[in-house]
Parts: structure tokens; C-alpha cells; sequence
């Protein structure tokens, strides 16, 4: 991307490439063979939260985004799909989740594009990330929830008068139609820790940073809302409950994976989970407490675990 001229004018085509590239929606970067940053376009900046003059030349790996799948392992070792452009000369892509630089996971999707110099050697690669989340029909939401104040101010998330209403018009489906429902209460692991040892600032953002973790690795079908306190609740329908289990271990994995830097500290955090599905004679009480009791057997197994109760009461599964 040297500086050429065009036709009897003189062009900066190294600043025309990067203008057209800064106005793409995607966010773009690209890498050198030892997978520093060479390129950091504006919507990278804006999707990532970091700033071009904080990463170029900067390793990717380096504590900067890294990848990892919604099983919360970490893509940027052996895994890193750029590391196989590179290798193989071939473009993939992947649906992962970005590490913001606010330390919670963003779900993004990324094209991995080997660049060739003139003669087909390969000298980087360039990735394009996009958001993956239905952002537009989340605002329109939001805005309909703030008019009727159905939202909790900290975290952004449904509060628990919302949360009322979804459970009623949940449970009055389920007793009409049949339909499938779940409810998962989760609870932040020595959340008085923080609090004690950092100050009630620091525990303000680890409600923060799970309540984000937690709204962008949702589906479609769940509804996250602020129980109270340092409790949430999750409440889903349209799915087995093998697949809910699934959502909850990706709801675990990924806080587990986030990071809440204090101080230039690292502060990692970690929720226990209690999941229980609707039965023919529940009501709003009986399922919230089938699935507080299933948060409690979490919590007397370790933490930062998951438990789910059949209709007997018993665990159907447990995930660590």
C-alpha cells in the first residue's frame, strides 16, 4: 500500500485505501506474518472499544481481543483462524466472541483473508469482524422497556417488574399451548468479595460486565432480566432441555472468560447457575423456587457451575 499517482494526478493511494476502508461497516485489521498489527480501521475501533494507537504493532494475541468460541475457549494459540489463513492461503470465517476492551464478550462474526505480495507470497492477513447481534430490534426493544420504566438503571438489562410480566404471559401459554419454558436463576460468585475488597464502584462494573456477557450470548427466545442484587434471571421457551443446559454453560463459560481490569489488576469473575423447567402444577412461585434450589445445589457443589431439576426435583444434568 505504497503511496502511487494516478494519471497526471497526484493520488495518496496508501490514505485512499485507508478512507475507503474506514468507512466500511465491518470492523478491519490486518496482520503481518508475525501477527501484528499493522492496520486498525475506525469501526474496529468502535466495536472493540480500543483505539488504533493502542494496538498497532501489537501482537492480536497479546491480551488484546482474544477469540474464543461460545464454549469460552481461547482461539488466539493454536486455533487462531488467521494463524490458518496464513498457512493455508485460504479465507474462513467463524462466529466467536470479541473480548471488548471494557473486558466483556461481544459476539461477532470474522472473515479471515490471506494477503499475497506480487509475486503469491503470503505477507499477512487481514480479518473483518461484524456485530452479530440483532442490534436494531434490541434498541427498539430497550426504547419500548425505558418508556415504561422496565429497566434496571445499572446494567442496562429488564428489571424484575418486567421480569413479572414475561413469567405470567410465559406461564399462560404454557397452560394454553403446551409450550416449552425454563427459568434459570444466576447468582455472582463471592459478589461480597468484591465489594469488600474493592469498594462498591468495582462491584457496580461486575454486574455490568456479566449483565453484557449475559444479554449478547442469549438467543432470541430468552429474556435476561436483573432479579436483584448481584441475581439474575433467565427465563426461555422454544427449546429441549438439553439445549437450555447448553445456553447455561454458555452463559458460565463465557463470564468465566470475561475479565474486569482494576487498578491494572485483572479481576475475573464467575456465576453459579440454578436451571428448572415448567411443570403442569407450577406457578410464578413454585418454578422460582424449583430454580432457586437448583442455584443452591450449584452453589454447595463449588460455584461457577450449573444444575438443573427435572420435574422430580432431581438433577437432570450437571455441568462444570
Amino acid at each position: 500500500m505504497d503511496p502511487t499517482t494516478g494519471s497526471g494526478n497526484n493520488i495518496d493511494m496508501k490514505a485512499l485505501y485507508e478512507a475507503v476502508l474506514d468507512s466500511l461497516h465491518d470492523g478491519v485489521y490486518m496482520v503481518d506474518r508475525g501477527r501484528r498489527i499493522i492496520f486498525w480501521n475506525a469501526t474496529a475501533e468502535r466495536l472493540s472499544g480500543y483505539a488504533a494507537d493502542r494496538v498497532l504493532g501489537q501482537r492480536c494475541a497479546d491480551g488484546l481481543l482474544e477469540h474464543c468460541n461460545a464454549e469460552g475457549m481461547r482461539l488466539c494459540g493454536s486455533h487462531c483462524p488467521l494463524t490458518a489463513v496464513m498457512r493455508d492461503g485460504k479465507s474462513t470465517q467463524a462466529h466467536v466472541f470479541m473480548r471488548h476492551a471494557d473486558g466483556h464478550r461481544v459476539p461477532v462474526h470474522v472473515r479471515g483473508v490471506p494477503v499475497f505480495d506480487r509475486h503469491g507470497g503470503i505477507i499477512g492477513a487481514l480479518e473483518l469482524f461484524s456485530d452479530d447481534t440483532d442490534r436494531t430490534n434490541a434498541m427498539q426493544r430497550l426504547e419500548s422497556l425505558e418508556r415504561e420504566a422496565l429497566i434496571d438503571d445499572l446494567t442496562g438489562l429488564a428489571n424484575r417488574r418486567y421480569y413479572n410480566r414475561v413469567i405470567e404471559a410465559r406461564l399462560a401459554e404454557f397452560r394454553r399451548y403446551g409450550d416449552m419454558m425454563s427459568l434459570m436463576m444466576i447468582d455472582i460468585d463471592h459478589f461480597k468479595k468484591f465489594n469488600d475488597t474493592y469498594g462498591h464502584d468495582t462491584g457496580d462494573k461486575v454486574l455490568q460486565l456479566v449483565a453484557r456477557t449475559l444479554s449478547h450470548a442469549c438467543r432470541s427466545h430468552d429474556t435476561v432480566t436483573r432479579w436483584g442484587g448481584e441475581e439474575f434471571a433467565v427465563v426461555s421457551d422454544h427449546a429441549e432441555p438439553d439445549q437450555i443446559v447448553s445456553v447455561a454453560e454458555r452463559f458460565r463459560s463465557l463470564v468465566e472468560a470475561s475479565v474486569l481490569v482494576h487498578e491494572g489488576h485483572e479481576l475475573r469473575v464467575t456465576i453459579s447457575i440454578g436451571v428448572a423447567f415448567m411443570c403442569s402444577d407450577d406457578d410464578a412461585e413454585t418454578l422460582a423456587a424449583r430454580a432457586d434450589r437448583a442455584l443452591y445445589m450449584s452453589k454447595a457443589r463449588g460455584r461457577n457451575c450449573v444444575t438443573a431439576l427435572d420435574e422430580s426435583h432431581q438433577p437432570l444434568r450437571a455441568a462444570s
